[in-house]
Order: C-alpha cells, then sequence, then structure tokens
C-alpha cells in the first residue's frame, strides 16, 4: 500500500514538472509563458497537503519536509513574473524538486 501511494504522488508531481520547466524556462523571455506554471504549482501544493500518510520512503519524506518552503519560495517568484528566481528555487540545493529524484526513483516519470 505505501508504495502505491508514493507511485501516485510521484506520477502527479512528474505532470506537473513537465509543465513546470517549460514554463518557467520561456518565462524568461515572456511573462504570460511564466504564469502558465501556477497551475503546476498548485498541483505539486496539492500533492505536499496530501502530507505523509502511507508513505515509508525516506528519500520521498526528505523532499516533503522541505518541500513546502520550498514550493512558497517558487509559487511566489511565479506570481512576482520573476522566472530567474522561479528557477532558483526549481534548482535549490536543500529543497528543490531534485530531491524527488531519489525520492521518486522508480516511479513513472522519474
Amino acid at each position: 500500500m505505501t508504495d502505491a501511494v508514493r507511485r501516485e504522488r510521484c506520477a502527479e508531481v512528474a505532470a506537473a514538472v513537465m509543465v513546470l520547466i517549460p514554463s518557467i524556462l520561456e518565462g524568461r523571455g515572456d511573462p504570460d509563458k511564466l504564469a502558465n506554471a501556477l497551475p503546476a504549482v498548485q498541483r505539486i501544493q496539492t500533492v505536499i497537503d496530501a502530507g505523509s500518510a502511507g508513505i515509508d520512503d525516506e528519500r520521498y519524506l526528505a523532499w516533503l519536509r522541505v518541500a513546502p518552503a520550498n514550493i512558497r519560495a517558487l509559487g511566489d517568484a511565479v506570481e512576482a513574473g520573476d522566472a530567474d528566481a522561479a528557477f532558483a528555487a526549481f534548482r535549490d540545493p536543500s529543497g528543490g524538486l531534485h530531491l524527488l529524484s531519489a525520492g521518486c526513483e522508480g516511479c513513472v516519470g522519474w
């Protein structure tokens, strides 16, 4: 059961990231494209809000502990129209979404 929950949440974040990355990169030259990242940020927030119940993968849980602050910074940057700050939050070494590469290893999209 626990792996099924993790796999489902990882798939949801992976789908959001597939929208998020191009929106941030293209948003450097076009603020309207950066705004397209906001629904993806909200999808990731929904996964964060779902919490840790049913998940025991420590690597996923490590991401979940830092994710709220990171996704807040990412969302704030998108809302401010700052693609550089959004990208910095995305790849933040201590809290960025890259942490899910380990936490979602073996899941669809990762």
